[in-house]
C-alpha cells in the first residue's frame, strides 16, 4: 500500500468514528439529557444552599462628632466600639425577631454579630510606613461595619435601635428652663436666685464660645448673649440688690433678724475655733527650739552642729499664724456687716414694695428672653454639631463567600454534558458486549 493509498485509508477511518461518535450521542440523547438536567439541578441546588450557608448581612455606620477623632464620646468620655450594640439592643431586637433569627438562645445571637472598624487604605499605608520607620501611628476609626449572619431586617433593627440608643445617650440636651415667679421670695433670696441662675447662663455662653458658633438663622453668637448675660447681672441685678441691702429692706423683719443672728452666731463659732487654733500655734512658736544636728563627714567621723540655713518648719508656723489671724479678723468684719445689716431690717412701705417687685419682674423677664435666645442657638448649635453624630453610612446589603447561581447552572451544564456522552458511551459499549459474547 503506498502513501496515498495509506493516508485516504486513516482519513476514512476517522469519517467513521466521528460519524460513530455522532450516533452514539443521537442514539442516548435522552440518557444525555436527563443526566445534563439531573446534574445541573443538584449542582445549582448544592450552590444555592452554600451561598444561603455563608451569607452575611452588613451595614456600615458612620460617627460625626467633636472629639470622634480623639476616641472620646460626645460627653468626653472614653469611647468603646462595643457601645455600638449595646445589650439591651439586641435583647429587644432577639424579643421582637425570635422566629426569623438563627439562633433560639439570646447570648448567641449577642455573639454572632461583629463590629469592625473601617480603616482607609492610605491610613493602612501610613501606618505600614510607619511602622517600617519604628514609629507608631495611631488611628481611631470613625466608620464601624456591623456584620451578622441573620437577615437584613435583623440587622436594620439593630443598627436602628443602636443610632436612636447612641443618641439618646449622648446627644446634648441644652435646653433651660425658665425663671419661675419670685413674688413669695425674699428680696435677698429673689437677688441670690437670679444672681446663681446668670452664673450658670454664663458658664453655658462661655463654653459653647469656644466654638466660635455664630449661627447663620438667628444672627447672633454665644459671645452676644454672654455680653447681655454680664450687663443684666451687673448692672440691673446689681442695682437691685445695692438697694435692697442699703436700705435693709426684707419682706418679713422677723425672720430676716433670726435669719442674720444664726448666721452671726455661725460665724462667731468660727472665729472662736479659729482663736484656738492660733493660740496652739503661738505655743508651737513659743516653746519652739531648734535642734542640733549630726553631720556625717566624708572621712566616717561626725560633728554636732546647727545649719546655717531658714529653718522651714519655723517659717511654716508663722505664716499658718499669720494666716489665722487674717481669717479671724475678716470673720470678725463680717459679724460687723452682719449686725449692721441686721440693725438696718425693715420693712417698705407699699410704694417701695411695688417697686421692688417691679425690678424684680424686669430682671426675671429680661433673663428669660436671655434665656430663650440661647435655648434657640443651643438648639441650632446641637444640630449643626451633633446633627449627624451617628447614622447608617451604607444601606444594609447581604453578601455570601459563594457565586452567582448563574456559574453553578453553566457547572452543571458542562459536568452533565460530559457525564451523559460518558454514560452513552458506556452504554453503547454494553450493548457491543452483548452482540459480541452474548447468546
Amino acid at each position: 500500500m503506498n502513501q496515498l493509498e495509506e493516508k485516504n485509508y486513516y482519513e476514512q477511518e476517522d469519517e467513521l468514528d466521528l460519524l460513530d461518535l455522532v450516533k452514539t450521542v443521537m442514539k442516548h440523547k435522552k440518557l444525555i439529557g436527563t443526566t445534563t438536567i439531573f446534574l445541573a439541578i443538584f449542582i445549582l441546588l448544592g450552590g444555592y444552599i452554600y451561598n444561603r450557608s455563608t451569607i452575611k448581612s452588613s451595614v456600615v455606620i458612620a460617627l460625626d462628632y467633636p472629639g470622634v477623632e480623639d476616641g472620646k464620646n460626645p460627653n468626653g468620655t472614653t469611647f468603646s466600639s462595643n457601645e455600638l450594640m449595646p445589650v439591651s439592643v439586641v435583647n429587644k431586637v432577639f424579643e421582637k425577631y425570635k422566629n426569623e433569627i438563627k439562633y433560639t438562645d439570646n447570648l448567641k445571637f449577642r455573639d454572632s454579630i461583629f463590629i469592625r472598624g473601617i480603616v482607609p487604605d492610605a491610613v493602612k499605608n501610613k501606618i505600614k510606613q510607619s511602622a517600617e520607620k519604628g514609629e507608631k501611628y495611631t488611628y481611631i476609626p470613625t466608620k464601624y461595619q456591623i456584620e451578622t449572619k441573620n437577615n437584613v431586617i435583623v440587622l436594620k433593627n439593630l443598627a436602628l435601635g443602636a443610632i436612636e440608643n447612641f443618641q439618646k445617650e449622648y446627644k446634648p440636651n441644652l435646653k433651660i428652663d425658665h425663671i419661675q415667679s419670685l413674688d413669695n421670695y425674699d428680696y435677698r433670696d429673689s437677688y441670690l436666685i437670679l444672681n446663681n441662675k446668670l452664673d450658670t447662663l454664663k458658664t453655658i455662653a462661655l463654653e459653647n464660645g469656644k466654638n466660635n458658633f455664630v449661627s447663620s438663622k438667628l444672627g447672633y453668637s454665644f459671645d452676644t448673649i454672654l455680653s447681655e448675660i454680664k450687663s443684666l447681672q451687673s448692672i440691673d441685678l446689681n442695682i437691685f440688690n445695692s438697694y435692697v441691702t442699703m436700705n435693709g429692706f426684707t419682706l418679713d423683719s422677723n425672720i430676716a433678724r433670726v435669719r442674720y443672728e444664726s448666721e452671726i452666731k455661725d460665724l462667731i463659732i468660727q472665729k472662736e475655733n479659729l482663736i484656738e487654733k492660733a493660740e496652739v500655734v503661738r505655743k508651737m512658736l513659743a516653746d519652739y527650739k531648734p535642734q542640733e544636728k549630726t553631720f556625717v563627714l566624708t572621712n566616717g567621723g561626725s560633728i554636732n552642729g546647727q545649719l546655717d540655713i531658714p529653718d522651714d518648719y519655723y517659717s511654716k508656723l508663722i505664716g499658718e499664724y499669720l494666716n489665722l489671724n487674717k481669717k479671724i479678723k475678716d470673720i470678725q468684719s463680717e459679724i460687723r456687716r452682719c449686725e449692721e445689716e441686721k440693725n438696718k431690717i425693715k420693712s417698705p412701705d407699699d410704694q417701695e414694695q411695688e417697686m421692688l417687685e417691679k425690678k424684680v419682674d424686669i430682671v426675671v423677664e429680661r433673663a428669660n428672653k436671655i434665656i430663650d435666645k440661647l435655648n434657640a442657638l443651643n438648639k441650632e448649635y446641637v444640630e449643626v454639631k451633633y446633627g449627624d453624630m451617628i447614622k447608617m453610612d451604607s444601606p444594609v446589603i447581604e453578601t455570601t463567600a459563594g457565586k452567582p447561581l448563574y456559574m453553578y447552572l453553566a457547572v452543571g451544564i458542562i459536568l452533565g454534558l460530559f457525564t451523559g456522552i460518558f454514560f452513552s458511551f458506556i452504554a453503547k459499549f454494553k450493548e457491543d458486549y452483548k452482540k459480541r459474547y452474548g447468546k
